[in-house]
Formats: C-alpha cells, structure tokens, sequence
C-alpha cells in the first residue's frame, strides 16, 4: 500500500517540473491596481487591434475585456458611419454577431435539458421532431443524429440547408426539405465538420420543446431578458437607432441587413460588447449563473469535445478552440455581410474577451494575438495576487505530528504538512475537522505530467481529522485515498 507521505510528494511536492502541467489559478476581482499594471500591455495590444483594422479596410471596432465579472479594459477604433466624422463607437453600439448567434441556440439546448424537456443532449433530434430525417447512406445501425452531435458539429450534417440570404421557409417545409435533398457528408462523430444547418435546426426545435413561437422569442425571455442584455435581436435595430455601427464590404459598400430566415440561429443576431460580457461573465459564474439551474451545466458547455490532430486547436459546444500558452481558449467567432465578431473566455480564471467590427476580419488572428500578448502579464498578476489558503479558528487543534510521518503546522498563515522539515502541502478547510489538500502555491508546474497527475487524484482529496470524547483532535484519515487507515497523533 501507498504511504501518505509518497502520496504527498508525488502529487504536491512543490519543486521545479514539467512546465506542461500548472495548478490552476483563482480569479481574482477586479481592481485599479489590476488595470494599472495592465494598462501598457493593453495599450500596446489595442495598437495591434487598431494596425489590423486599418490594414483590413474596417471601418469600425469595439473591443472589451472583463475579468471576474468587472470590465477590465476596453477600446474603440473608427467610425459607425463613414459619412458622419464624429461617430465614434462605444460598448453599446449595435453590430451583427453572425454565428456567434450559434452560442445562444447551444445555451438554449442546455436549458431545455436542465429544464427537463430535453432528456439528453445524446437523444435523437427525431425523438423530438419526428420529421427531421436527413438521408444517411452510411453503413450501420445509428439511434438518428443527437444534440451532442449538433452541438459539436460532429453530426456530419452539411454546411448549409436552404439559401442564406433567402430560406424564409416554414418548420414543415424545411423537414420535408431535408428529407429529400440533406445526406449526411460524414458519419456522426467521425469528425468535426461546420454546420450552419445543424444550429438552424437546434435553435428551431429548441423553440418547437419549449412552445415558443419562435426562436428569437425563446432568446429574449429566457436569455435577453434574465441577462439584462438590453441591446441585442434578431432583427435590424430601427432607423432611429443612432449607436449602431454600419456594416461595410471591403470594398467600402455598404453591407445589406439581409435577415437569414430559418437558419437565423446560426448567424442572425446582433448584440453590443457590453451585452456579451453580460453573457460571459455569468456563464464564468456557474453558481450564480442566472442561465442554468445547475451549477455543473456552464461548466459542460466550456468542454471541449474533439481534439484536432495538432493537438493546439478542438471542438466544443459550440467553440471552436484554441490553445495559447497554458490556457485552452473557449472561442466563438462569427462573419455576416460586412461584419466580423469573436467572443473569448477563459472558464477557471474568469477571463473574457468580445470584439465587434464592421468589415470583414480574421477573427481568430485578432483573438489570439490579444490573448498571447495579455495572458502572461495577467497570469503573472494573478500569482502574485491569489489569496491565502484560509487559517481555520481552531487550527491549533490540528498542530502535531501523525502516524510519524507528517507534521501539521501553521506556515505562512495557512495550515501546511511538513515533510522532512519542508512544506509539501496545504490543507484547506472543507467542512467541520475535515480539510482538502492543495499546493503551497497557483500556476505553478508541480512534479508530474496532467495525465499522471489526474491519475493520482491526490490534489483536492479529503483528509479527515478524528476528536476523541474530550474533543482533542487524535486521528487523521484519507477516505478517498488511502481507505480504512487510520493515522494517529503522536
């Protein structure tokens, strides 16, 4: 049997290591002291911002960044209408989304899930809309094309299914549609291929379970409306609306507002930074998230579901990520006639990004230079800025030695295991006598490979101290560890 102290120092031990593989970081709050010491980073990035733009014929551009549900930085560059020099835009200007729009018909299936009325992300489509039948010319017996698929865009469904800049078609004809003229260009999770059908098709029947009458009006009460998210639609804001940014072709015309009709759930929408930091930071708060019954459902949804072969890019639900450093960027981006749109975040440190232009950019070019430039002096800030482990009132309870291999005692106000005279690790309090370990320290590598580490499922587990009938702490266990020993204090 394993000892606790090899345990310990397999999996905690704090020393230099593998790079591959550092503990995550807390979020830490905003503050000026934050956005001071970032500033000349940001500064310095949002000269980036403004050369890209300029050198791709934008012609306007919001950027904003949020930490920890406070705005950490943000930044405007040109015009919302080339024939009015003064209009300059702001985190309330109105833009297109384009498929962006995709993350809110994925927020909607997780709903209705949550909410019962879906039973499973991995049900048949056809379960809940009989008709939906594409034609599958694929070998072997398939239950029918599922949400997770959809949501993943491993469905193997085609890019599009109607015309889309003219599918004003009704739920009954589209079915029928599909039925004769969809096949399936790849078996269901053999590998990613984009489709806007799929979230046409996921948003509509996300209105069809829930008895909306549409899946705009499933948006606005069960997302505008919970959110706050005052400025975003599916339909062009109205002649009278003076924060709204133009969209331009790159050859300077004006882009039309062509609304996409029934695959308005893949690309329809339009919506302000200020709005989609609303959405991010309340899927980055999963307890308190105003969006989904269940505190694990924003965690899911931040999953990545296939990994590319390079290793540095994969698939979610719906995001389309990227690796940057440490970190595996949860992305969205989005492009609709004369408009381009990203949003970026960061579930563990609660980090997120949304930039809106009027032009046609890349998207991703923009998003991961950002991050690369920003990420390091943020990282770097939040290590020297996590809080202490908290030092329970009755620590002194704990202090001693046990089963003659460790030392519990207070180092650097937090409850530390000593072993051979050096700190190992730190106990968190958890519940009444009973604790979970961690590192003496965030973001830092730690003496194992993820895989391994993971594998010794050491980090966080339980330690358990035992009060004889006079309330004196004599016993220490690991349940989940090291199950039915018991190590008493000497």
């Amino acid at each position: 049997m394993m000892s606790l102290a090899c345990i310990l120092i397999m999996a905690v031990t704090f020393v230099a290591a593998d790079p591959s593989c550092p503990l995550p970081l807390e979020p830490v709050p905003t503050t000026v002291d934050m956005q001071d010491t970032l500033k000349p980073i940001f500064d310095n990035s949002s000269l980036y911002f403004d050369q890209y733009l300029r050198l791709t014929n934008i012609t306007a551009g919001v950027l904003g960044i949020a930490n920890s549900g406070g705005l950490l930085f943000s930044h405007a560059y040109g015009l919302k209408n080339k024939l009015n020099p003064t209009s300059t835009p702001d985190l309330d200007t109105i833009f297109r989304i384009g498929s962006v729009t995709k993350v809110f018909a994925s927020i909607a299936i997780y709903q209705l899930r949550d909410r019962g009325l879906i039973g499973s992300l991995d049900d048949p489509v056809q379960k809940y809309v009989p008709d939906f039948k594409p034609i599958d010319l694929y070998p072997g017996k398939r239950r029918g094309v599922t949400f997770r698929q959809m949501l993943s865009q491993m469905s193997g469904l085609p890019r599009e299914g109607c015309p889309l800049l003219n599918c004003n078609w009704t739920d009954a004809y589209m079915w029928d549609y599909i039925q004769k003229n969809v096949y399936l260009t790849f078996q269901p999770y053999q590998e990613p291929s984009y489709s806007n059908l799929a979230f046409g098709i996921l948003g509509n029947v996300a209105a069809i379970v829930d008895g909306s009458p549409s899946f705009a009006s499933y948006c606005q009460k069960y997302i505008f409306d919970v959110l706050g998210m005052q400025r975003s639609m599916f339909t062009a804001p109205p002649s009278t609306e003076n924060n709204f940014a133009v969209g331009y072709y790159a050859d300077g015309t004006v882009a039309p507002l062509t609304d996409i009709g029934w695959e308005g759930p893949a690309g329809q929408m339009y919506s302000t930074v200020n709005d989609l930091l609303l959405l991010l930071n309340d899927l980055m708060d999963p307890v308190q998230s105003k969006l989904f019954i269940f505190a694990d459902t924003a965690r899911q949804l931040a999953l990545p579901m296939f990994l590319n072969p390079s290793g540095s890019s994969a698939f979610g639900t719906p995001w389309e990520m990227q690796q940057v450093g440490s970190y595996l960027l949860d992305e969205k981006g989005g492009n609709i006639m004369g408009y381009s749109a990203c949003i970026v975040w960061i579930p563990r440190i609660r980090f997120a990004m949304a930039f809106l232009v009027s032009g046609q950019a890349d998207e991703f070019a923009v998003s991961t230079g950002f991050a690369s430039a920003i990420l390091p002096a943020l990282t770097s800030y939040l290590q020297l800025h996590q809080a202490p482990y908290p030092l329970p009132t009755n620590a002194l309870d704990y202090l001693g030695t046990y089963g003659g291999l460790l030392g519990v005692q207070i180092v650097n106000n937090s409850l530390g295991w000593i072993e051979n005279g050096r700190l190992s690790a730190v106990l968190m309090p958890f519940a009444p006598d009973v604790f979970q370990i961690g590192v003496p320290g965030y973001g830092v590598p730690i003496p194992m490979d993820c895989l391994n580490l993971e594998l010794q499922a050491s980090i966080n587990a339980v330690v358990a101290f035992q009060r004889n009938s006079s309330g004196i702490v004599v016993s220490l266990t690991l349940p989940g560890n090291i199950p039915g020993q018991l190590f008493s204090k000497k």
